[in-house]
């Protein structure tokens, strides 16, 4: 009988809470990206991808050029079954020169013949230097010493023709006063990104309306804001809410149904990047809306040693499965996948 109580005490946990089965990961082939002039560690720098007719157009948060003096869309034309080659950039911003020219772009999304990009609005931590003083690195610390860049405030919207070339100037939308006009969203943009401040990096386009996607904050309940804005008259907005199981969105994508996430780290955390789908519903629920919206881990992203997955494109979809494009900010190779990502 003894045994038969110990054999309950064992199996009762797992059946009152059900364990937490790890994703499967997601199927993934590499995609080359060649040809690229100038120097691969800004341009390796990916945050955003979108595919436009037969062109597949990548987005470096780093500045880029001759002398890392503008900020480009990197247009690339397929050349293979899983090979693209650039063709040519379109630059989409160039800093004054007395400006700073880090936009830090995190994100972009395509909507017909429109193309939105967006800066990351945040701001840094100085980096401790093993280097320098013990002082010194305390001071960093104490004193919160944080490096801003005006440039990084843009959210853009250009015209974009079927051979992927942009018309110049952009509109300009003011994304930072709707933040400063948020109790929330003002209270942690004093905050250094990598420290649960303020962050975007996600961004699509759904109705006529524009979704931007936080990599921070995440709140408590591990609820992470999406800002959902109109594209005729951006006054008219709100904040929606999404769980990604205490991860960050590092991108978005519209898809007829919702949205596709890439899920990661709000800051320096170990844990794996994961890809969801939302129904684009707010997830807040009270005693009044006890069902909120609804997110489905889908799958893993592999891990690369020397980049995280930042971006992702939706290439087709069939009745169980989407084919993705996937790039990943690495600093050494332009990194892109081709990914198989199930439905559930």
């Amino acid at each position: 009988m003894k045994y038969v109580t110990r054999l309950v005490y064992v199996l009762v946990p797992w059946l009152i809470v059900p364990p937490a089965w790890p994703l499967p990961m997601c199927h993934v082939d590499k995609l080359e990206l060649r040809g690229t002039p100038g120097s691969v560690k800004t341009r390796s720098e990916l945050s955003a991808v979108a595919v436009r007719g037969r062109y597949l157009l990548v987005l470096s948060n780093a500045a880029i050029g001759p002398v890392d003096n503008y900020h480009a869309l990197q247009v690339f034309e397929r050349a293979g079954k899983k090979v693209f080659r650039w063709v040519r950039d379109e630059i989409i911003y160039e800093a004054a020169d007395d400006g700073c020219a880090d936009a830090d772009f995190e994100a972009m999304a395509l909507d017909g013949n429109h193309l939105y990009v967006v800066g990351s609005h945040s701001s840094v931590h100085k980096k401790l230097n093993a280097d320098t003083s013990y002082k010194h690195n305390r001071g960093i610390l104490t004193n919160f010493e944080r490096l801003t860049c005006a440039g990084r405030d843009m959210l853009f919207e250009y015209k974009i023709d079927a051979k992927a070339r942009i018309e110049l100037p952009p509109r300009q939308i003011n994304l930072r006063r709707l933040i400063a006009d948020s109790k929330l969203l003002s209270a942690f943009s004093e905050l250094p990104s990598k420290e649960n401040g303020l962050d975007i990096e996600g961004l699509a386009v759904s109705a006529s309306r524009l979704y931007v996607g936080f990599r921070g904050p995440v709140l408590r309940d591990n609820l992470v804001p999406v800002l959902r804005m109109s594209l005729s008259d951006e006054e008219e907005s709100e904040l929606l809410f999404v769980k990604l199981g205490g991860r960050g969105i590092r991108d978005m994508v519209a898809v007829s149904d919702g949205f596709v996430i890439v899920g990661g780290p709000a800051g320096d955390q170990e844990m794996p990047f994961e890809i969801y789908h939302w129904d684009g519903k707010d997830m807040v629920v009270g005693h009044d809306r006890p069902a909120g919206g609804t997110i489905t881990p889908l799958c893993a992203l592999p891990s690369e040693d020397d980049g995280k997955p930042e971006g992702i494109a939706i290439v087709s979809r069939s009745g169980n499965a989407m084919e993705a494009i996937i790039v990943y900010d690495g600093n050494k190779r332009l990194i892109a996948k081709r990914a198989s990502i199930p439905l559930k």
